[in-house]
């Protein structure tokens, strides 16, 4: 058989409900035995993605429409997240959780170690994961959060999902990344 793992750079901005719906369809094909492993980076049009949990009462929908933002809900925690293709570069990783995993056991706390932490490494020496596995960018002693991170597991796949500020971390930048509220 084939090689199971994809690899996709999609590099269409898509209305944030279109790349949910596209990740919807990434689980399907892991949970199908289609793939072992899909990776997806890819960019949202204007929006406000609320957690699972979040409250919908957090926003001020008013300011959100006016200024062209979808707002949805992911089916993963976290934070709402503001994207913007100028300003966020997404990433999501779907896996065969039996497959890929060893002991065949899902640990929470290993898989965010395993993505973030080469991930910052790779990214150079300013980087690192602090918290919650956020990476950060160290700029004269200031650690500003630049990744955040967000995971959801299914009967037998996981969906790891990331957001990358990828605008300069400066703190200048920092007031372009504020999300809207009320």
């Amino acid at each position: 058989m084939g090689n199971k793992k994809v690899y996709w750079v999609d590099e269409t901005e898509r209305l944030p409900s279109e790349n949910l719906a596209i990740n919807s369809s990434c689980v399907e094909l892991v949970e199908k035995g289609e793939f072992e492993l899909i990776a997806r980076l890819y960019r949202h049009k204007k929006g406000v993605i609320l957690g699972s949990n979040e409250s919908i009462h957090d926003l001020n929908w008013e300011f959100c429409k006016n200024k062209g933002y979808e707002i949805v809900r992911r089916p993963s925690g976290g934070s709402a997240i503001v994207t913007e293709p100028d300003l966020v570069l997404c990433y999501s990783v779907f896996f065969n959780t039996e497959k890929l995993l060893s002991l065949n056991r899902l640990n929470i706390h290993n898989i965010y170690k395993e993505i973030t932490i080469p991930l910052a490494k790779n990214l150079g020496r300013h980087f690192s994961v602090e918290g919650s596995y956020y990476i950060r960018y160290n700029n004269n002693g200031l650690r500003t959060p630049i990744a955040g991170h967000a995971m959801r597991s299914y009967k037998n796949v996981t969906q790891f999902d990331g957001c990358l500020l990828y605008t300069s971390p400066s703190p200048r930048d920092r007031t372009r990344s504020r999300m809207p509220s009320s």
